[in-house]
């Protein structure tokens, strides 16, 4: 899903309340993507990162998912053309809802601006990974999971460089970890 070109039906714009919680008020414009089903049956939910005022509708690539832990469903993180925003950016300006949820951010990449892009040689995509404290993978139950995400993120043209643990259970075992790919930009 991460780059897809997706567009969003806006239901809920910029400034409006949210529907049975009017104290929360939407500070980025918020909806679905229709024909794409989440994990509750209904159509997939998206924010849209990157306009500063209320639209009906936005074309845009999905820069990030939020993977929700306690939660039956994931939300997308939708930006217009090229703006991209950090894991840390992201988590900000969804706090507002996501502060409620226990989740972690995947991204697209870790560039943050056209100029920025422009200088580095390298970008890079991180991949959080979780395990159960005692060296299984919670996700998926086994091993092997990192496999599947290595090969898909080759197939975007990423190397795998390595990984950093994010998270350690009291004992020392790893609870999540980052892979990290990286992509030799474009000049």
């Amino acid at each position: 899903m991460l780059g897809q070109r997706v567009t969003v039906t806006v239901d809920r714009p910029l400034g409006s309340a949210h529907p049975e919680y009017p104290d929360v008020v939407y500070p980025v414009n918020y909806g679905y993507i229709e024909g794409i089903t989440a994990g509750d049956g209904e159509e997939q939910d998206a924010y849209v990162l990157g306009l500063d005022m209320p639209v009906g509708a936005v074309d845009g690539t999905v820069i990030a998912i939020i993977h929700r832990e306690n939660d039956v469903e994931d939300k997308w993180v939708v930006s217009p053309g090229d703006v991209r925003f950090t894991k840390t950016e992201i988590a900000e300006k969804v706090a507002f809802i996501e502060r409620f949820f226990q989740s972690w951010i995947e991204v697209l990449d870790e560039a943050v601006t056209e100029g920025m892009e422009a200088r580095q040689k390298w970008k890079y995509a991180f991949v959080n990974i979780e395990y159960d404290g005692e060296g299984r993978l919670l996700l998926g139950g086994n091993m092997t999971e990192h496999r599947d995400v290595i090969q898909e993120y080759a197939r975007r043209g990423y190397r795998y460089v390595g990984m950093v643990p994010t998270t350690l259970n009291t004992s020392g075992y790893f609870r999540r970890m980052d892979l990290i790919f990286e992509k030799e930009c474009l000049k």
